[in-house]
């Protein structure tokens, strides 16, 4: 079990104290559920400031994953630990990415049970997909010449994964955050942060990079880069 020692008191006052407590919480905005996991948005106060986290939570770790992992050779991993850490990767790699600040797990025979990871929200309201959308009888969020300069930054942001032998099959524009630009401004530093790491992976694989790159290109709303 782990948090950022800056969040311990913040959290603690919303009652998660330790793993047990993080697990059986029911506090937040629930913005996603599923039979095996869940998620919810949290607000706390840090330093004066409201901060928004991410709770993700997996109450077991599904049968068919665990023998799928162990057929194919891989050591069997809960989902918010493998995100936790690939998190921790990209920060030290200097990638910009949600920042993970907590996690813990319970294993059942050595096997992942249920886990947590606790991540902050990105310094970014919009998905890539929203800003590229072309809407009819409404104005686009950005000129052409802010298209093609974001498009060689989100060209630059795959470049870094894929130089750091990183493949990732949620590449997705939904996936990619960012704040446009609020008038035409010539010199505009476009910057990008990515988020729901967890089936991010090592490999050298040319074939897992070029899958990237077609996922990436087949999320874009169509229209919004020709």
């Amino acid at each position: 079990f782990y948090i950022d020692e800056r969040y311990r008191v913040p959290l603690a006052a919303i009652g998660l104290r330790d793993f047990r407590s993080v697990m059986d919480a029911r506090v937040g905005i629930p913005i996603g559920a599923h039979s095996d996991r869940n998620a919810v948005r949290l607000q706390v106060e840090l330093d004066g400031e409201a901060r928004l986290l991410y709770l993700k939570r997996t109450l077991c770790h599904p049968a068919a994953a665990l023998l799928k992992e162990l057929l194919t050779g891989i050591w069997p991993q809960a989902r918010p630990i493998r995100e936790y850490r690939v998190a921790q990767e990209l920060s030290r790699l200097g990638i910009p990415a949600m920042k993970a600040i907590g996690c813990g797990q319970r294993r059942r025979l050595g096997m992942p049970h249920q886990a947590f990871v606790l991540v902050e929200a990105v310094p970014a309201r919009f998905m890539l997909d929203q800003v590229l959308k072309v809407r009819p009888n409404e104005p686009t969020m950005l000129s052409t010449r802010q298209k093609r300069e974001l498009v060689r930054a989100v060209g630059r942001l795959v470049r870094q994964l894929h130089d750091a032998d990183l493949r990732w099959p949620d590449l997705l524009a939904k996936h990619i955050f960012l704040d446009p630009p609020t008038g035409d401004e010539p010199e505009y530093t476009w910057e990008l942060f990515l988020i729901d790491l967890e089936r991010m992976y090592a490999s050298r694989s040319a074939r897992a990079r070029v899958r990237d790159l077609v996922t990436l290109l087949k999320s874009m709303p169509p229209r919004s880069i020709g």
